[in-house]
C-alpha cells in the first residue's frame, strides 16, 4: 500500500492539533476524490536516526535564529514567540497510508506538508518575488518526508 511518511519535531503544545489536521486532511482528500482511503498512523515519541534528529533540530534553530538569539538575553522570549527549547520537541512519525490514489503521491505529500509549514504570503510584484528568501516562512515543525509508492 502506498504511503507517505513525515518525520518531524513537534512542539508539545501543538502535537494534538497537528495530528488532528493530518486526520482532517485525509478525510478531505477522500471527500474530494483524490484518494479512496487515507489512514493515519502516529508514532510519538518516535525513534529517529541520529543524523535525521540532528538535522531537524538544526533546521528548527536556524529557521528561528532571531528568536533564539533574543531568548539568550530575554527570559521567556521563546515562549512568547510560540517556540520551545529544541530539547523539548517531540520526535513524531506521521505515516499516511493511501489507497485508490487519483493524483500524484508528490502532490499528496505537498498537501500534508502545508500543515507543518504554512504557505508564505507572496507579493504580486514580479520584481519583489525575485527576493524569494525574504518571503520564506519557517516551519512550525521541522520535517522530512519519504514517499513509498
Amino acid at each position: 500500500m502506498p504511503h507517505i511518511v513525515f518525520e518531524c519535531l513537534v512542539p508539545p503544545h501543538i502535537a494534538e492539533p497537528v495530528n488532528q489536521r493530518f486526520k482532517q486532511l485525509g478525510d478531505l482528500l477522500v471527500r474530494d476524490g483524490k484518494v479512496e482511503q487515507a489512514t493515519l498512523r502516529v508514532e510519538s515519541p518516535a525513534q529517529f536516526d541520529q543524523f535525521v534528529l540532528d538535522q531537524l533540530q538544526h533546521a528548527y534553530v536556524t529557521e528561528h535564529k532571531e528568536e533564539f538569539e533574543l531568548a539568550e538575553d530575554v527570559p521567556g522570549k521563546l515562549e512568547e514567540c510560540g517556540l520551545v527549547d529544541v530539547e523539548t520537541l517531540i520526535p513524531t512519525r506521521l505515516s499516511v497510508a493511501v489507497t485508490g490514489v487519483h493524483t500524484s503521491m508528490n502532490q499528496l505529500a505537498m498537501h500534508y506538508s502545508r500543515i507543518l509549514t504554512p504557505p508564505a504570503q507572496l507579493p504580486c510584484d514580479a520584481v519583489e518575488l525575485m527576493k524569494e528568501e525574504q518571503f520564506e516562512v519557517p516551519a512550525l515543525c521541522p520535517w522530512s518526508v519519504a514517499i513509498y509508492p
